[in-house]
């Protein structure tokens, strides 16, 4: 392979081959979890009155972390590390979710402007709603992050020590064309949604450079 992600030669290509299988494997799995829990929660609407049988505030952070003023210019608070992780470590898993939204139906509810900030894309153009703000919201956007977001899961791009601040790219978060409300801070680029095909391809073949390094 000619990539200049995987390099050149024959065993590197056998070894990343193998990896982006694994990887391709991984994404058809994570994307049977996240269909059994919209159908295991659909019945149990985000909005409604009644109280849901999970906690109010999902628990999907999966290291030992802090929340703590970000090292990111105007960013506010962000979310570190309190213990080291490894390479392709899972960060951020999804949980408690009560259904997806196209964006026409987050659009169509009453309070779909104060939601708009709460809102990500988890797959093609389906969209999660998290008003309630648990912890993981605290995960700023980087050009050159330290995880990688990938079906709604975060994983570690490289080892990360302790102390470390965890960001993804915003361009997997939003939906295709969707522009953020605010500029990188460090390029002063535009942070605008991915279309779903070339974002799931660029998270899975990283997913696969992460395995093939491990």
């Amino acid at each position: 392979m000619n990539s200049p992600l995987f390099g050149d030669t024959q065993s590197h290509s056998a070894e990343c081959n193998s990896a982006i299988q694994k990887a391709w494997r991984l994404t058809t799995d994570l994307v049977h979890i996240g269909i059994s829990w919209i159908l295991q929660t659909t019945h149990h609407p985000r909005f409604c009155n009644t109280a849901p049988p999970f906690p109010a505030v999902p628990h999907m952070i999966l290291p030992r972390y802090r929340v703590d003023a970000s090292r990111i210019p105007g960013a506010g608070k962000g979310l570190f590390l309190d213990e080291a992780l490894a390479a392709g470590s899972i960060v951020v898993a999804p949980d408690a979710i009560p259904r997806v939204y196209t964006m026409a139906e987050l659009m169509a509810l009453p309070d779909a402007a104060s939601l708009m900030p709460a809102t990500v894309r988890w797959f093609e153009d389906r969209f999660t709603a998290t008003p309630e703000w648990p912890d993981e919201c605290y995960i700023n956007h980087s050009f050159e992050p330290t995880a990688l977001w990938h079906l709604g899961f975060v994983f570690a791009r490289t080892d990360l020590s302790a102390g470390i601040e965890i960001t993804v790219d915003y361009r997997h978060l939003l939906g295709d064309g969707q522009h953020e409300e605010f500029h990188d801070s460090v390029t002063g680029s535009a942070i605008i949604g991915l279309p779903w095909r070339e974002s799931l391809t660029m998270t899975s073949t990283e997913l696969a450079h992460i395995l093939a390094r491990r």
